[in-house]
C-alpha cells in the first residue's frame, strides 16, 4: 500500500484532490485482500478527523473507490465505516470564516454520495433495499405506465382488425372488388352479343334476341 498516494489525497487544505489520486487508489485495492483491509483501515482513521476538508476528501475517496475498485472494498466498507459515514450526513462543523456552512454542506453531499456509491449493485443501481426505502411506490407507477403505453397500440391494432370481421358476419358477404368487375364485364359481353346477333341474323334470330329467347318457345 501506497500511504503517501492516500496522504496526499485526503490532506487539510481545501482544494479538490487531483483525479489520478482516486484512480491509483482504486487500482491499489485490486491487488490483493491485505491491501484492500488497510486501505479501508486508513480511510476509516481519516473520517474521524474533525476537519471538513479531510472528512471530505476521504468521502470523495470512498465514492470513487466504490464504484472503480474491488467489490471487496465496498463490503469492508460498510462492515466497518457505515456508521462514520452516517454521522457525516449530519455533520455541523464550525463555520468557515470566508465559507461559512459550505465547507461543512460538502461534507454532508459527499457522504449521501459515498453511501450511494456503496449501495450501489455492479451495474451502477441502487440495492433493492436502498431503492424501496427512495420511493418505490414512485417506481412502481412508472413501470405502469410503460406497460401502459406498450399495450395501448397492440390493443388499437386489434380493435381495428376486429371491426371489418364484425362488419362481415352482419346478413352480408364481405366485398369483393374482383367478384363486381367479373359480373361487370359479363353483363356488358352479353348486351355486345346480342346486338350482334340482332343486326347480322334472321328475322326469327332478331325476335329471340329481342325478346331475350321467350319467343322461340312461341315458334316451336
Amino acid at each position: 500500500m501506497n500511504v503517501s498516494i492516500l496522504n496526499k489525497a485526503t490532506t487539510s487544505d481545501a482544494s479538490p484532490p487531483p483525479g489520478y489520486l482516486f484512480e491509483e487508489i482504486a487500482k491499489m485495492t485490486l491487488s490483493n485482500y491485505e491491501v484492500n483491509i488497510k486501505i479501508v483501515a486508513f480511510l476509516g482513521l481519516r473520517l474521524n478527523n474533525r476537519s471538513p476538508h479531510v472528512k471530505w476528501k476521504t468521502l470523495l475517496v470512498i465514492r470513487h473507490v466504490s464504484m472503480k475498485g474491488s467489490p471487496q472494498f465496498k463490503l469492508n466498507m460498510m462492515r466497518e465505516h457505515i456508521s462514520a459515514i452516517k454521522q457525516c450526513l449530519s455533520w455541523t462543523g464550525p463555520s468557515d470564516p470566508i465559507r461559512g456552512d459550505e465547507t461543512n454542506q460538502r461534507v454532508r453531499d459527499a457522504a449521501t454520495h459515498a453511501i450511494e456509491a456503496l449501495s450501489a449493485d455492479s451495474t451502477g443501481q441502487l440495492g433493492a433495499s436502498r431503492m424501496v426505502g427512495m420511493g418505490s411506490n414512485s417506481m412502481n407507477q412508472q413501470q405502469q405506465q410503460q406497460q401502459q403505453q406498450q399495450q395501448a397500440p397492440q390493443a388499437s391494432h386489434s380493435n381495428g382488425g376486429g371491426n371489418s370481421g364484425r362488419m362481415e358476419g352482419i346478413g352480408s358477404e364481405p366485398w369483393d372488388p374482383n367478384k363486381k368487375q367479373t359480373s361487370s364485364f359479363f353483363s356488358t359481353a352479353r348486351s355486345v352479343a346480342s346486338k350482334v346477333v340482332y343486326a347480322s341474323g334472321s328475322p326469327e334470330q332478331r325476335a329471340m334476341a329481342q325478346g331475350g329467347g321467350s319467343s322461340g318457345g312461341d315458334m316451336g
